[in-house]
């Protein structure tokens, strides 16, 4: 795993908080791939297409690019264009 990746975990584990060890999310950050860590990661002044098949976490990692654009820059998360389908 690169340094890019486990910084990447690590700030969702700080964002997302604690949560009860009975739910399967406890621990989002480390469900995280390399593919959706660039994903999140993305220079956030460019566009970005996330095309993947069914169950591989495209609405998981674009909520959470969503969180670090709103985090990172400062936007409001209504200002953000997101086309899920």
């Amino acid at each position: 795993m690169n340094s890019t990746v486990s910084t990447i975990r690590s700030e969702l584990d700080n964002t997302l908080g604690s949560k009860s060890s009975d739910d399967h999310d406890s621990n989002c950050s480390t469900l995280l791939t390399d593919g959706q860590a660039s994903a999140i990661e993305a220079d956030p002044y460019l566009p970005l297409a996330v095309v993947a098949g069914a169950g591989c976490g495209k609405t998981f990692t674009l909520v959470r690019r969503v969180a670090r654009l709103v985090k990172s820059t400062g936007c409001q998360p209504s200002s953000v264009r997101k086309l899920m389908y």
